[in-house]
């Protein structure tokens, strides 16, 4: 190709079928609009995994003013390069025929509003590109064809257009993770008899405008993890779940106040990971919770009870071996009646409770199981005294308790923060 500043004026570039072509495009090509590279297999430099031009990409320097770019028949192609993001005015990327490329990371283009890709992509990542324009079920047929492959998707504040997402046209999807989406309200099936055989993970956070999963359920045998956070107009789970996710394992409900409620026929038995936290209404029937119907469930994590005493007597399952009461700001005392039946309870975690003042009237000495006890941010408890703590209990951490004065040495101990504690007030 011409020396540099040859073609500044030119607006349009296309190179198509040149099989041999393995030299650098201009790099001053201010007025480039349209950018399409076609049928060139040997667009590679031997001494790269990328397609490159320039020694940095297969994007040239100074293209300030592109605004589409088509990029196919590269057969040796593994990676995009990172100059993408800096195509600020670029509204159309069109990626097609590259079989090497399995992970597209598209992030920081603003200006960008399409994207159709074709191929085996199997991981895909969007992040800041508020114009993007999403598929939707418009276009189903075609979506499935383009994301046959896929099987990691992750959006993270993008998409402004983006209303609700079909799953129908991710037949191989496995992991889902949507970041804050402001415009979404729901998720969809198009079709009520399709299962969602391979999805595995689904997150879903900062998506304040989320209603809705579809209207029969969410039906994925395989989901293992659901997370839920920061969905201010969420006002349910997923119907059916018992049944339609037999095999969930993991669930977090965070900062979702408008979930009132468990579906109908309680949470999967396969659950063995439960986490609550700030979700008001919630939190207020808790006695309908039916936890003790949960035989695997072996980690529980709450917080923003709002109570005073925590737990309800018969709240938690005797199988549970770890519990995690967090950033609860009203809890002043821990219940032992609802922990006396805790035969299993190996460890216990109690973080930012700034008005918690004792664990219980007769202390954590009747729970013989418990060996591992971590304590942070709990500014006004002042001692440990021997009887609070369970006979073979080995493991204590206290972190940023001012106000602890004494408590009871035991064989693996941390204490970080604990300001007006002295070593001779150590009770051995």
């Amino acid at each position: 190709m011409p020396g540099n500043g040859e073609f500044s004026s030119l607006q349009k570039l296309w190179i198509v079928d040149c099989p041999k072509f393995i030299g650098k495009l201009p790099n001053q090509l201010f007025s480039l609009r349209t950018l399409q590279i076609s049928g060139c297999p040997n667009f590679v430099l031997a001494d790269s995994s990328m397609a490159l031009c320039n020694g940095h990409g297969i994007v040239p320097q100074n293209l300030s003013s592109l605004q589409k770019l088509i990029v196919s028949g590269i057969s040796n192609l593994k990676e995009l390069p990172a100059e993408l993001c800096r195509l600020t005015s670029l509204r159309e990327l069109k990626i097609q025929g590259m079989t090497h490329v399995s992970e597209l990371i598209v992030s920081d283009c603003q200006s960008l509003e399409f994207f159709p890709i074709s191929g085996l992509v199997t991981e895909l990542s969007i992040s800041n590109c508020v114009k993007l324009k999403f598929p939707t079920h418009d276009n189903t047929q075609n979506c499935h064809i383009a994301f046959e492959s896929l099987k990691r998707l992750k959006v993270k504040g993008s998409c402004d257009s983006l209303h609700d997402i079909t799953l129908g046209i991710f037949p191989s999807l496995q992991a889902l993770c949507i970041y804050g989406c402001e415009n979404l309200q729901a998720l969809t099936m198009p079709d009520e008899d399709l299962v969602l055989a391979s999805l595995s993970s689904l997150e879903i956070c900062d998506c304040n405008n989320l209603v809705s999963f579809p209207g029969g359920g969410l039906p994925a045998p395989n989901l293992t993890k659901l997370t839920l956070c920061f969905c201010w107009k969420l006002s349910s789970l997923p119907k059916q779940m018992k049944n339609l996710l037999p095999s969930l394992q993991y669930l977090e409900i965070d900062s979702c106040p408008e979930i009132d409620s468990f579906p109908e026929g309680g949470l999967p038995l396969s659950l063995e990971s439960l986490s609550i936290s700030n979700c008001e209404k919630l939190m207020s029937c808790q006695r309908e919770w039916n936890l003790q119907r949960l035989p695997c469930l072996r980690g529980f994590e709450i917080g923003e009870t709002n109570q005073e005493l925590f737990p309800d007597e018969g709240l938690l399952p005797f199988t549970l071996q770890k519990l995690t009461i967090n950033d609860d700001r009203n809890l002043r005392r821990l219940n032992q009646k609802g922990l006396q039946h805790l035969v299993s309870l190996e460890t216990l975690y109690i973080w930012h409770c700034p008005r918690l003042q004792s664990l219980t009237e007769a202390g954590l000495s009747h729970i013989t199981s418990l060996r591992s006890l971590y304590i942070r941010n709990c500014p006004q408890i002042k001692s440990l005294p021997q009887k609070v703590l369970p006979p073979y209990l080995s493991v204590l951490q206290i972190e940023e308790c001012p106000s602890l004065k004494s408590f009871l040495q035991r064989e693996r101990l941390k204490i970080a923060n604990c300001s007006v504690l002295y070593d001779d007030e150590l009770i051995m």
